[in-house]
């Protein structure tokens, strides 16, 4: 007598919901990692740092006295991640990370943070 038909259903639905969840995470993971260390970054002003983790093509067109000037006043008090996108076309990844902004005065901010991968990792767009 083997297992009811059921239970071995119920099995494989859940190891392949587990896998898909694996899969899904670990795909967005790295491109959340990488929005938070530049929203740290941004909030604790460290600007030349920030400028560091930009895409190639933002990093040679953006400089920290522009991030500055553009997250310093004012100051950024907070990100929150609200949710993270990745997409695959003609195999270049590309992905999106909406965030919450939270300035000094209490005003909060909802924008889209793009990213690209380069480099084996990814990175910011803006």
């Amino acid at each position: 007598m083997g297992l009811p038909v059921g239970l071995v259903v119920l099995v494989l639905v859940g190891a392949g919901g587990w896998w898909l969840v694996s899969a899904v995470s670990g795909a967005l993971g790295p491109v959340s990692e990488s929005a938070h260390r530049y929203a740290d970054a941004l909030v604790a002003g460290r600007w030349a740092d920030a400028q560091g983790q930009l895409c190639s093509a933002d990093r040679v067109q953006v400089t920290p006295e522009q991030l500055a000037a553009h997250y310093g006043s004012p100051q950024l008090t907070d990100v929150q991640v609200i949710g993270v996108s990745v997409e695959s076309s003609n195999g270049e990844q590309t992905g999106s990370v909406q965030l919450v902004l939270t300035t000094a005065d209490g005003l909060d901010t909802e924008t889209t943070l793009w990213m690209a991968r380069e480099d084996g990792g990814w990175r910011p767009c803006p």
